[in-house]
């Protein structure tokens, strides 16, 4: 997708409404269709995890993402013939909306996605990174493409114990965010692991707190006493916020999917910086050998996935 493409350019504007968004989105995914594409015939066309390749997740904060893309440009000027990239452009994670809150939230999604992908500008330009909207299939449709008819089984039982770890291996804290105006606002502190969870701590706003909070005024009490307070595993179930531990196994399932959905059209190899894809990649492909590659020294390493090669940057 050529950048200076009058078709799928985008224009940077800091009140361009939500229509407009939509529209250069709705552009870019058309222009970027895996489908369109010729399939690679070099083990150097990589595809690259959602998050090295400048995505919003794991981390949606713009110094994260163009920290993630800066690493990638660094590896496709030197091993790769060609990475391919999810076009996160062509996401559209909001529709046009009266609430105003919405329409900032989009703006500012919009000016960063498009911030990351001019840090990218000259390898786009030069063919040696290409951004791609792929196909839309099932999780289960596209395991068992890759992997044979059990696969879908096995995805099943790869997402369920990733949800466990998250249950078993993470801590949730209420904690209040007090403001200059004077405004307090709520968030959700979780901890883990970094193999889990980025940066090993992640905040999740809230609109407003629990209801059982609410209702408790030891537990409010103790909120503003201390500013935080830590939640059992069963006031996390009470209070719904366990789906927090799906939106994370989800996330990584997502990035699995659309590696292989990169795979499946165009032919490419798997690229990571996370141990965990590797990991459950290796546990449906049974005829894989595959290496971790996250050491701290940075240093590269591949494994046979089937007709593919999976790479740990």
């Amino acid at each position: 997708m050529p950048l200076k493409d009058e078709t799928v350019m985008v224009k940077v504007q800091l009140r361009a409404p939500s229509s407009e968004i939509i529209e250069a989105r709705m552009q870019s995914a058309d222009a970027t269709s895996a489908e369109s594409m010729k399939r690679e015939d070099s083990i150097f066309s990589h595809s690259a995890s959602l998050s090295l390749g400048g995505g919003r997740r794991p981390c949606r904060a713009l110094e994260c993402r163009l920290k993630r893309s800066d690493e990638l440009a660094r590896f496709a000027a030197l091993y790769s013939d060609k990475v391919f990239i999810h076009n996160f452009i062509a996401d559209q994670e909001l529709h046009s909306t009266t609430d105003s809150n919405l329409e900032d939230y989009a703006r500012e999604t919009f000016i960063n996605d498009v911030a990351v992908m001019l840090s990218l500008r000259p390898l786009i330009e030069a063919g040696r990174i290409v951004p791609v909207t792929p196909p839309h299939v099932c999780d289960h449709c596209i395991s068992r493409m890759h992997y044979g008819m059990n696969a879908d089984k096995l995805w099943d039982a790869q997402y369920e114990d990733l949800l466990r770890r998250y249950r078993e291996e993470t801590d949730f804290t209420l904690v209040q965010i007090p403001t200059k105006s004077g405004v307090v606002h709520y968030a959700l502190r979780i901890n883990g692991d970094e193999a889990l969870i980025e940066h090993g701590t992640v905040f999740v706003l809230l609109q407003r707190l629990p209801q059982f909070v609410q209702d408790s005024p030891r537990i409010l009490g103790k909120l503003r006493a201390d500013d935080a307070v830590s939640l059992s595993k069963h006031a996390i179930l009470k209070s719904g916020l366990d789906r927090q531990w799906r939106a994370f196994a989800d996330e990584t399932f997502r990035d699995l999917s659309f590696e292989l959905a990169v795979n499946s059209c165009i032919n490419t190899s798997f690229l990571t910086e996370r141990p965990l894809h590797i990991s459950i990649l290796d546990v449906l492909s049974s005829d894989a050998v595959l290496t971790i590659g996250a050491s701290s020294d940075g240093e590269l390493c591949d494994g046979e996935l089937g007709s593919s090669v999976v790479i740990g940057l």
